[in-house]
């Protein structure tokens, strides 16, 4: 066999090596390879086959078939190899090569059918190494193969042209094996057609096209790892950012975690988180609320720290039916039940079922609650003692005065009757006029109930305010101890008398609750008073429980109490103090556990003044008869006044209207006059009197049984006279009458 036959099926072998590769490679990847690799390398075994078989066969008409077979594979190689190009530069199937595939097939097809392209008979040929060979000659369409090989070769141009930059070094590799394929077919055509003698060199292009293949499969390999290190480095950078964002979510993690952990250390209000049912934190302020332990806490069902019938409401808590704010108890360490607020709220970036419960401490608030219920109620029965002592205080003024006048008559018949005859008489006037002056200051305990407007400081007599406390907390003492006095002679003070007595009532509401019940013969409450220097100093002693260190330092604190729940609030101490220190005063206590207590108020004593009484009854009686004028609705009442007010010279009005009326007519020194009367009130009187001439008002006195209107009271405290509270006896009303009184002043 022939050296060049032995090479052609070298060439053979190496292209079915490289179709085998080709088809592996389509095989395992078959996004990334070409069918058109595969496409040229049958093509080029098909050429090497024919050759070999054109140049062994001593029949020259198979010879002839197989050169028309050699152009017919060319013929593809062109187009397979503009494929190739579109594939390997990833650019769209271009309308060239789709036609170049439609005239190539029927081209194909001529070249192996007919003898129109290559006809016979077959002419013997000698290469340039001695091999002799049969050759076709041209057929009558050979010449086809020049416009069309022209065409072929401007498609490749452009498409190499169009091919990325990146690859620049394969397209210079391209073209030089498109350029190597045709001058090889060049040579092989005119070696065939015996223009010159040479050798076959056709099949050594097919050799290119495997090199360009191989150099195509490790480009695309460097290129495909170079992606692949590219998408390695862009996971680990991915990876790298995660881990970043990683770090610095749990950095804010720890952080909020730490600022959650200072927030609910920091707060006043409990805060307690639960998964499921579960506590798994708390915070110090629920720990102190139920005086117990973090440990004690943690890891215990919700239900069991709160009352039973509150647990529904948990329940709902818990699960989040309900967020609340709602009402329960909850046990506390020594199992006493704790009112408290507790509020719900999900945790949207927790684990499922985790809730932080918000829980305040209302106990206090509900103490205020009830103390502020209290004081509704004690505001309606002070209303209610107002309406009351009004319809008690009118008739008791003909009561009391009445005994009064009847008294002097008797004294005024006493000489002119036996000895002893009027005793009895002077005993049932007597009697009378106390029990008229017990119901009175009866009364007057019911109104300070509700006379806010006695709030005004005045000079106030401490043993008298001091024995109105004692009357209206005496049924504190009755079970528990006597009440010892030890009143002595002090100056005034300037102060509330209302303040003042609700200092005094809540210290001796204190002294009683600290002694138990059923021990009255072996207990007492002392209540002295006496000056030292300019002060006048209060003691009020209990021989009560006493009260150790850490109550004693915390006495005056606001809604500090040891009494139970529902009966103390803790304000009582604390408004006396604050009362005592608004007058310039202090309290101070003293007490040990079983020695009882002693608290001790001081007060600034007030400069007496140089009018004594004898002064003041002397004025009374150096005053002349003058002119006044009773103005009240109730008959007895006006009547009554008019008796006491003798020797003045009294006219009697028994409504408003006539007192303008008598007024209009008539000149009065004094116009006392009752504040609430029907159709024309006093308040009128007093405006009209006034707008007619303002120097009427130094010479109205005003009277009231204690119904006051907001309107009343707003009218007091604008005008400057003078109001006295019924009953009124004879002594206070000359008092008042000479007070206003001038000479030569008249309305």
């Amino acid at each position: 066999m022939h050296v060049e036959n032995i090479l052609t099926i070298g060439m053979c072998g190496a292209l079915v090596f490289l179709v085998v590769r080709m088809v592996i490679s389509k095989w395992l990847e078959p996004e990334r390879s070409h069918f058109a690799w595969i496409m040229i390398g049958i093509a080029g075994i098909t050429f090497c086959t024919a050759r070999v078989i054109h140049h062994s066969s001593p029949d020259p008409s198979v010879a002839l078939e197989m050169v028309r077979a050699q152009y017919a594979s060319a013929l593809l190689l062109p187009v397979l190899a503009l494929m190739t190009i579109e594939n390997i530069g990833e650019l769209p199937r271009s309308h060239t090569t789709r036609v170049m595939w439609m005239i190539s097939l029927p081209l194909c097809a001529g070249f192996l059918l007919t003898p129109w392209f290559v006809a016979g008979p077959p002419i013997q040929r000698t290469d340039l190494f001695g091999l002799t060979f049969y050759a076709g000659q041209p057929g009558p369409l050979l010449w086809i193969n020049i416009p069309l090989g022209i065409w072929l070769v401007v498609g490749l141009r452009r498409r190499l042209a169009a091919m990325p930059p990146a690859y620049a070094s394969l397209r210079r590799t391209l073209r030089f094996a498109i350029i190597i394929a045709m001058l090889f077919g060049v040579n092989d055509s005119l070696h065939g057609a015996g223009v010159f003698k040479s050798i076959p060199l056709f099949e050594y292009a097919f050799l290119v096209v495997a090199i360009v293949a191989t150099r195509v499969e490790l480009q695309r390999s460097a290129i495909v790892r170079e992606q692949l290190k590219a998408l390695v480095a862009e996971r680990n950078r991915e990876v790298e950012s995660k881990r970043q964002a990683i770090d610095t979510a749990l950095h804010k993690l720890t952080r909020s975690e730490a600022r959650y952990r200072h927030l609910a250390q920091a707060t006043r209000e409990g805060v307690v988180v639960i998964q499921g049912r579960r506590v798994v934190d708390v915070n110090d302020a629920f720990v102190a609320m139920l005086d117990t332990t973090e440990a004690a806490l943690l890891g215990a069902d919700t239900a069991e720290l709160f009352d039973p019938a509150d647990r529904v409401m948990i329940e709902q808590l818990v699960t989040g039916t309900d967020v609340g704010p709602s009402d329960v108890r909850a046990y506390k360490g020594d199992q006493t039940l704790l009112p408290m607020s507790v509020k719900a709220t999900g945790v949207p970036e927790g684990a499922p079922g985790t809730r932080v419960l918000l829980v305040r401490d209302i106990s206090s608030e509900r103490e205020l609650r009830l103390q502020l219920l209290r004081a509704d109620r004690l505001a309606a029965v002070g209303t209610l003692a107002a309406g009351t002592a009004h319809e008690i205080n009118n008739p008791l003024v003909y009561v009391v005065g009445n005994a009064e006048v009847l008294a002097q008559e008797l004294e005024r018949l006493a000489p002119m009757v036996p000895p002893g005859e009027l005793d009895l008489a002077k005993e049932v006037v007597g009697e009378i006029a106390i029990g008229g002056d017990r119901v009175r200051r009866i009364v007057k305990d019911l109104m300070s109930l509700a006379r806010e407007r006695s709030t005004d400081d005045s000079a106030v007599d401490i043993r008298k305010v001091l024995e109105s406390a004692l009357a209206m907390a005496a049924n504190q003492f009755r079970h528990r101890a006597s009440v010892r006095r030890e009143l002595g002679e002090v100056p005034h003070v300037f102060a509330s008398e209302v303040r003042l007595g609700q200092v005094f009532l809540n210290l001796l509401v204190n002294a009683a609750q600290a002694i138990p019940e059923g021990r009255l013969a072996e207990n007492t409450v002392t209540v002295r008073t006496f000056a030292e220097g300019d002060q006048v100093i209060v003691e009020i002693v209990d021989t009560g429980s006493g009260m150790d260190g850490n109550t004693r330092d915390r006495i005056f604190d606001p809604f500090f109490t040891t009494k139970e729940v529902g009966k103390g609030t803790g304000l009582g101490l604390s408004i006396s103090h604050g009362i005592v220190t608004t007058l310039g005063g202090k309290i101070e206590v003293e007490s040990e556990i079983g020695k009882g207590s002693k608290f001790r108020i001081s007060l600034p004593a007030m400069e007496p003044k140089p009018d004594t009484a004898a002064a003041v009854a002397a004025r009374i009686e150096a005053t002349p008869p003058r002119r006044i004028l009773v103005v009240d609705d109730e008959e007895l009442v006006a009547r009554n006044l008019a008796r006491m007010l003798s020797p003045h010279r009294v006219d009697v009005a028994g409504s408003g209207r006539e007192a303008l009326d008598r007024c209009a007519s008539g000149r009065y020194d004094v116009v006392l006059c009752d504040l609430m009367m029907p159709d024309v009130t006093g308040m009128e009187v007093y405006t009209q009197l006034v707008a007619a001439d303002p120097s009427a008002a130094s010479k109205f006195l005003f009277m009231t049984g204690g119904a006051f209107t907001d309107k009343a009271r707003d009218f007091l405290d604008k005008v400057p006279t003078r109001c006295l509270e019924k009953p009124i006896s004879k002594a206070d009303l000359h008092r008042a009458i000479a007070e206003v009184v001038v000479p030569d002043a008249v309305i």
